[in-house]
């Protein structure tokens, strides 16, 4: 089995590794040939658009259909174009680099969700299913001139928005030679201790569009020859068709593990990664039921990639730095700490100079870092804790204040099990409103009492706490919103109570 010497053209051109299953849809296979002759096809038919369209530069691929995203790559990369892989499908994650050079390939299926209004650009429909068709001479020939030289693939990119969930979202370009070498140290960080990997299988509740689902469900597998399951996991009524005799690896997020019943039957899983968000005690209370063993906890970003980790069942744990990645605390001077509480920037070979600062440290050296929103607390011993987000700290009567401390004191309340807090107004005076999943004893209390007794009972429990910021309003929901990353969907919370909260 191939580790750090495999790139993709590396095992699509390696004649031992042909008919390895390479991804399954429960009894059904698909190998590296199969993925050649996909690749092929889609190199057609892009090529044939190419000849009308000469200027065409970018590729923006709809679909989360593994087999047919690693099919796309391959031709697009072979006919000198840039994939694009959106996130999500709403217009405006990726209106502003929407233009004439761009063609949009489609995944043409039952569970294809389709493209949103307003669309002009020229669009190609495929089956996401094997190609029957010969395969292309001209793509050979491409195939062979990228694997002969190694540089050539190391030197393609991918384009990956980010959620725009703290912001508008913004394309990032990372080159293939970035995006393996931070896989490799991901092989260290999950696969080295785990017996047998040739016969782990690799299931994801993620999609494949964003950073996160690139990295873990995309080229781990690919890179070591993991056999994935082609389409993500949205339920977990879905899990009872695996097999629990075979071993696995979850690929998911907060989101989906607080959703777990801890009662239902447990597949054989080594390994379980997590990213997207934070892990609340609901999720912790599953890890420690359903899995009994730690989670891998990942901190990371588009920009980024992974900046840190942690391997717990508890959410008191301090996170560790990835590879080589090193860790400074941006003070209100613009100086770099080595220890202490701010913003956290991070020094990494994995980042593109175009993120990057140069800020002098506490001696006046300078450092080529990205800051990060993250608010950390950072120890001598480059172990760091997530505080927050700069872009969730607002100002009411002058003070500062963090929404994400409300999130918290209001989690200590046994009332409730989830919350979002977004800012809003409240007679030209910015407030802020909750949006809450109440547990057993807050449905209880709800039962017999008003939700304005209820919204009064929870202003008293925090008062002194954080008197100032205290909700103002309060919407009871039974799941929070999530962007399709996991995250927790603040514009849509936002949404929810109508005009008067501010977008900021």
């Amino acid at each position: 089995m191939y580790r750090k010497a495999s790139t993709i053209f590396f095992n699509l051109t390696d004649s031992s590794l042909r008919n390895r299953p390479l991804f399954q849809e429960l009894d059904y296979f698909y190998s590296w040939e199969d993925v050649k002759y996909k690749a092929s096809e889609i190199f057609e038919h892009i090529a044939e658009l190419k000849q009308n369209q000469s200027e065409l530069e970018k590729v923006l691929i709809v679909s989360d259909n593994t087999f047919f995203v690693l099919s796309s790559f391959i031709s697009c990369w072979c006919l000198e174009l840039i994939p694009i892989m959106p996130n999500g499908l709403k217009y405006e994650n990726y209106e502003n680099i929407l233009n004439d050079k761009l063609c949009i390939l489609l995944e043409n299926s039952e569970t294809s969700a389709g493209l949103p209004s307003g669309i002009s650009q020229p669009l190609i429909k495929l089956s996401p299913r094997k190609s029957n068709n010969p395969l292309n001479l001209d793509f050979i020939k491409a195939v062979k001139y990228i694997a002969d030289e190694p540089s050539r693939e190391l030197a393609k990119t991918i384009i990956q928005m980010t959620s725009g969930s703290t912001g508008t979202p913004k394309a990032i370009s990372r080159t293939l030679d970035s995006l393996y070498r931070e896989n490799y140290t991901l092989y260290d960080l999950i696969l080295k201790k785990i017996e047998d990997v040739d016969d782990l299988k690799l299931i994801s509740t993620v999609p494949n569009f964003h950073a996160y689902g690139i990295e873990f469900r995309f080229l781990l597998p690919i890179l070591n020859n993991i056999c994935s399951y082609n389409q993500m996991i949205i339920y977990q009524e879905q899990l009872k068709k695996f097999d629990d005799t075979e071993k696995y690896i979850l690929i998911t997020s907060p989101g989906f593990l607080k959703r777990l019943d801890s009662s239902e039957n447990k597949l054989n899983i080594k390994q379980t990664v997590s990213a997207g968000g934070k892990l609340n005690e609901r999720a912790f209370q599953v890890v420690r039921n359903y899995f009994g063993k730690p989670i891998i906890d990942i901190l990371g970003s588009t920009e980024t990639g992974v900046m840190a980790y942690r391997i717990t069942m508890t959410s008191d744990k301090y996170m560790h730095p990835n590879g080589s990645n090193t860790f400074y605390v941006l003070n209100g001077n613009n100086i770099l700490m080595h220890e202490g509480s701010g913003r956290l920037a991070l020094e990494s070979d994995y980042i593109p100079n175009e993120f990057k600062l140069n800020i002098p440290d506490t001696k006046g050296e300078l450092h080529a870092v990205f800051v990060s929103e993250d608010l950390i607390e950072l120890n001598s011993n480059q172990n760091l804790r997530v505080l927050g987000r700069t872009s969730r700290v607002i100002k009411i009567e002058d003070n500062r204040v963090s929404l994400d401390d409300i999130e918290k004191a209001l989690l200590d309340l046994d009332f409730i099990s989830e919350c979002a807090v977004v800012p809003s107004y409240d007679s030209a005076r910015e407030c802020t409103v909750a949006m809450l999943v109440l547990s057993d004893q807050g449905n209880c209390f709800l039962k017999n009492n008003s939700k304005g007794k209820l919204l009064m009972h929870i202003r008293k429990s925090l008062h002194g706490i954080i008197q100032i910021a205290l909700p103002r309003k309060i919407l009871i929901v039974n799941e929070i919103p999530q962007t399709p990353n996991g995250k927790t969907d603040y514009q849509r919370i936002k949404e929810s109570f109508g005009n008067e909260v501010p977008n900021h």
